[in-house]
C-alpha cells in the first residue's frame, strides 16, 4: 500500500521543523513508509520554503491538484485532521 499525506491550509505547523510538537508523529509516519508532502502554495503564503520543513517531508506544487490527480489515478482520498 502507498500512503501520501498531503498537508495544506492549517497543517502548516505539522510540517515545519521549528515546531517540535509533531516531530515524533512525523517520524513515525515516515518509518511506516508513508510519504508526507507539504503544499508549496501553503508555504509561499506563509513566507516559508522547503528548507523550513521537517526532515523527510517533500513538497508538491499544489495540494488540491495533487489530490485530484491521485484520485484520477485510482487513489482513495481520506480527509483527516485539523
Amino acid at each position: 500500500m502507498e500512503i501520501l499525506i498531503v498537508c495544506h491550509a492549517k497543517a502548516l505547523e505539522f510540517v515545519l521543523s521549528e515546531n517540535q510538537h509533531y516531530t515524533a508523529a512525523v517520524r513515525l509516519l515516515l518509518s511506516f513508509k508513508a510519504d508526507i508532502a507539504a503544499c508549496e502554495n501553503m508555504l509561499k503564503a506563509h513566507h516559508k520554503s522547503a528548507a523550513d520543513l521537517k526532515e523527510g517531508i517533500i513538497t508538491v506544487p499544489s495540494a488540491i491538484s495533487t489530490l485530484v490527480v491521485k484520485q484520477q489515478q485510482g487513489w482513495s482520498y481520506l480527509k483527516a485532521g485539523f
